[in-house]
């Protein structure tokens, strides 16, 4: 098990151990609770893990070492602001899944935090759909624009953040 792992099972056991002291019961619902959550988005995983091995099937991965890596340099920076920032689908499900196979495959730190943040803050499902109806084209325009170059200059910084953390 890796780190974040062992985070998450530390997590689940003073999370258990807080319910029994706020309770005073075994917290048999709360995880029936959890369960029943898990039900619900599996489906939604299951296509956005199969989605994600898809399309590692069709980049091999000197492609996405060559375009994404950490070597890309600016051009893997300047690939991922495009591609996170016009990706149509996704959310959560389809997006985690995809970062992390093109991380294994040798996807760069740089290029996957702008992705992540082009995602986040410029994909078109977020404008399109709930920015410009529900909070108008004056808004959207001006977020949209203040938030542009965000990405990529999120992505320098979580590259040398990176670098001088964990691979110093």
């Amino acid at each position: 098990m890796d780190f974040s792992m062992w985070m998450m099972v530390g997590l689940f056991l003073v999370l258990l151990v807080l319910v029994y002291l706020k309770t005073g019961r075994a917290p048999f619902p709360e995880l029936v609770q959890g369960g029943k959550l898990l039900w619900s988005i599996l489906p939604r995983l299951l296509i956005g893990f199969a989605i994600a091995g898809l399309v590692l099937a069709i980049l091999p991965e000197s492609e996405i070492a060559r375009w994404l890596g950490a070597e890309s340099g600016l051009r893997g920076i300047g690939i991922a602001w495009l591609v996170g920032s016009l990706l149509p689908t996704g959310g959560p499900y389809v997006t985690f899944p995809i970062m992390a196979g093109l991380m294994r495959s040798g996807a760069g730190m740089g290029p996957m935090i702008t992705f992540l943040a082009a995602k986040s803050l410029l994909g078109p499902i977020r404008v399109l759909a709930w920015e410009l109806p529900l909070l108008g084209g004056e808004f959207m325009v001006s977020r949209v624009l203040a938030s542009l170059f965000v990405p990529p200059l999120i992505g320098i910084v979580g590259q040398f953040v990176f670098g001088r953390l964990f691979h110093s």
